[in-house]
């Protein structure tokens, strides 16, 4: 289960309305925390997947997600190993190519993203989650 930046985040592949199978503990638990119900999320995405505008209630969603997940360092950076470990589970679920190395895959995507900068946790990781679309796009 996956994604928030993996919840927000990688989920928007597939379709505006998060499935289920993408939804893990962290992702419930901040809904719940929030009182809101997962449909909020589909706000957040245009119609090619991508994160947008994110409101009041997206940056707290967001922000209680990357704390439940672990995804920065406590020196700020991100988590490389929890993101990849997360990557590789979203990509099982979304590319269904026979024979992929799933984790090579997810290191190959993390490097490409890991370009993307931004001081602000919230902004980086919309921008990071929006390459991230973009490069699973490529391939499917």
């Amino acid at each position: 289960s996956l994604c928030f930046v993996l919840l927000l985040c990688i989920v928007q592949v597939l379709s505006v309305e998060f499935p289920d199978e993408l939804m893990d503990n962290a992702a419930h638990e901040c809904l719940k925390e929030h009182n809101v119900d997962k449909e909020v999320l589909s706000k957040y995405l245009d119609d090619k997947f991508r994160m947008h505008d994110l409101d009041e209630m997206g940056n707290k969603l967001m922000k209680c997600t990357f704390e439940k997940r672990k995804y920065y360092s406590p020196d700020g950076g991100l988590n490389k190993e929890e993101i990849i470990k997360d990557l590789v589970k979203l990509l099982k679920f979304v590319v269904k190519k026979e024979g992929t190395d799933y984790e090579a895959l997810a290191e190959k995507f993390y490097e490409k993203c890991d370009e993307v900068k931004d001081a602000d946790q919230v902004e980086h990781m919309k921008k990071w989650n929006n390459c991230l679309v973009t490069e699973i796009e490529k391939i499917n």
